[in-house]
């Protein structure tokens, strides 16, 4: 994407919580003059994605141990407030993008340099539908049809929630009892967007449905337990993995702080 796009904003290096806490604010007036585009074009602008790229608000949730900002939740949920504020499609691709640095910080180190040579690398996900993965040597065959993938279109890496059966077709179980549940990293290649995200709320978050149809191999390191239980001795952000989307809540708030405003 091309950074030239944004030049025309004033933005900090985003290497601490506060820079990018200000940058949310400084991309106040150019979030506002995009968001009819960002209703229409149903996905952020390049425009838009660009600024805020270069502003960090997609690398908030990468933990500090692998050289990202692990800025608190409530950090986090008081930035996509402050965009949601301006634009509500806006602050929902920051909430659902940010959840990248969550499911990366699970990754083995060896994969997570592979894939993230730099936090700047915003990650969508969908769990649902479930897709398929059936283990092979080194890793699975994925295949599925996820809905609700926000954000894919601004996204570097896009993963894809799967249930694992054996090679005979059988439910494979998981760390819960249930059938085991992954994340996957999914071959960029491999994946076909549908365009088929027509709403009347939320337009702009871009959550087009995405599609394997034939199986693509995904390695063993690419992927994540998505129903781990909690890990007290990993980093604060990432001991529970559900806490993925918790800055999500900033949309409700931003909408409603802009409510009180017009009233």
């Amino acid at each position: 994407m091309d950074a030239n796009l944004a030049d025309d904003v004033t933005l900090k290096e985003p290497t601490s919580a506060d820079a990018v806490m200000r940058n949310a604010q400084a991309l106040a007036g150019l979030i506002d003059e995009e968001a009819d585009d960002i209703e229409a074009a149903a996905r952020l602008t390049e425009r838009a994605a660009a600024a805020m790229r270069r502003a960090g608000v997609f690398q908030m949730g990468f933990p500090a141990s692998r050289g990202g900002l692990e800025m608190t939740l409530e950090q986090q949920v008081e930035v996509v407030a402050h965009l949601s504020a301006i634009d509500a499609s806006a602050g929902w691709n920051v909430g659902v993008l940010n959840a990248g640095g969550f499911y990366a910080g699970r990754l083995p180190i060896e994969a997570y340099t592979d894939l993230y040579p730099s936090t700047d690398r915003p990650t969508s996900g969908s769990f649902h539908p479930r897709g398929r993965a059936t283990p092979v040597e080194g890793g699975y065959l994925v295949s599925g049809h996820w809905d609700w993938g926000s954000g894919s279109y601004t996204a570097d890496h896009v993963v894809g929630g799967c249930l694992v059966f054996d090679a005979d077709g059988q439910p494979t179980d998981g760390s819960k009892g249930k059938q085991m549940l992954i994340g996957a990293w999914l071959p960029p290649d491999a994946i076909e967007r549908l365009d088929n995200w027509q709403t009347l709320g939320v337009r702009g978050s871009g959550s087009t449905s995405y599609r394997i149809t034939q199986p693509a191999f995904v390695p063993t390191a690419h992927t994540f337990d998505r129903e781990a239980p909690p890990n007290p001795d990993a980093d604060p952000i990432s001991k529970d993995v559900t806490a993925c989307h918790f800055a999500l809540s900033g949309v409700v708030l931003g909408v409603a702080r802009h409510a009180v405003n017009l009233a």
